[in-house]
């Protein structure tokens, strides 16, 4: 999901970087809903 998102078209390695950007998706997702 992540990769799709960002368009991302490599395989991410290691499996934690794709955690890693989700959190920071999350994050982000969720601070501009805040915002509001």
């Amino acid at each position: 999901m992540v990769q799709l998102l960002l368009g991302i078209e490599k395989k991410l390695e290691p499996v934690d970087a794709a955690d890693a950007l989700a959190v920071a998706l999350c994050y982000s997702a969720n601070r501009s809903m805040v915002a509001r």
